[in-house]
């Protein structure tokens, strides 16, 4: 398999993990953990898939949305779409879109073009049937994106990996109604109630988070294995995010923390960085909205 088909396999991989267990799946997905473009490129996909659902969330639907669009079936459609295509196209203004997209969309268009009867030249009834399809169409796809902002994390499928812990801990901190389990600045106290639940946590801070103040902490299950979360506030006002996790739990080779630090990494689309390492008895997580450049500089 080369980079090219890999790309188009891991295209349709459903983000729940639902084909993780698919031999071409994983074979693309090997490939990707070995060939650092691809990798970057899954990354930079998968992170413009996120920003499409959280820009998708935001939009509030109106509530005359229902007797707008059988209004329109009645060919009786008024300016009430308005306030909801102001939403869409604010929501949706953020969004990059990858690239040769345009390309494709015209090679789409000409292939169809003989086939296409356009909008201003249809019957009025047809044109209110479309653009209320096309509303109607917009809420299924907000629905589903709601369901995915507000239910919690995939689940991962198969042994996990530093870079599943990545993926799984930035999208649960981006979900609707996130909380921690317990508030403290102290990071002492907070790492005594995580040994309280029985979680693994970090026999030392590392030297760049011993002097940082805490904000809190939360259990995490990533495939039944438990792991700690511990969140840090810098002078910066940036926000640091620490996973813990038993070293037997994470498959993979990890660097040491000297190694991680060269080897930050960050997406420009989502604003997330992250690094991972491990020593004989754990593995560590740290994801932040820092640049990768600033987000190693703190350790």
């Amino acid at each position: 398999m080369d980079k090219e088909q890999a790309k188009f396999i891991l295209q349709c991989f459903r983000p729940d993990g639902g084909d993780a267990l698919d031999t071409d799946f994983a074979e693309a997905l090997e490939l990707a953990t070995k060939d650092r473009e691809l990798g970057e490129w899954l990354v930079k996909e998968r992170s413009t898939d996120a920003a499409f659902a959280a820009a998708l969330e935001s939009v509030e639907i109106p509530d005359s949305l229902r007797e707008s669009i059988f209004a329109s079936f009645e060919g009786d459609a008024s300016e009430e779409f308005s306030e909801l295509d102001a939403a869409f196209v604010g929501a949706l203004a953020s969004v990059q879109p990858p690239e040769g997209l345009r390309d494709q969309i015209l090679m789409a268009m000409q292939a169809e073009e003989e086939n296409i009867v356009p909008l201003r030249q249809a019957p009025r009834r047809v044109r209110s049937w479309m653009r209320g399809a096309a509303v109607a169409a917009a809420l299924v796809l907000g629905a589903f994106v709601a369901v995915q902002m507000t239910s919690g994390p995939p689940k991962i499928t198969g042994a996990i990996t530093a870079h599943n812990v990545e993926q799984y801990t930035i999208q649960a901190l981006g979900k609707v109604g996130f909380g921690l389990d317990r508030e403290d600045e102290n990071p002492v106290d907070l790492v005594n109630w995580l040994n309280d639940q029985d979680v693994p946590t970090p026999e030392a801070l590392p030297v760049g988070l011993s002097q940082v103040p805490g904000v809190g902490c939360k259990v995490l299950e990533l495939n039944e294995k438990k792991a700690a979360l511990i969140c840090f506030k810098l002078e910066s006002g940036d926000v640091v995010h620490m996973v813990t996790l038993n070293r037997e739990d994470v498959g993979g080779a990890l660097a040491s923390l000297a190694e991680a630090k060269k080897n930050c990494h960050g997406c420009e689309i989502s604003g997330w960085s992250s690094m991972a390492w491990g020593d004989e008895g754990k593995a560590f997580v740290i994801v932040s909205k820092m640049k990768p450049e600033e987000l190693a500089k703190v350790f």
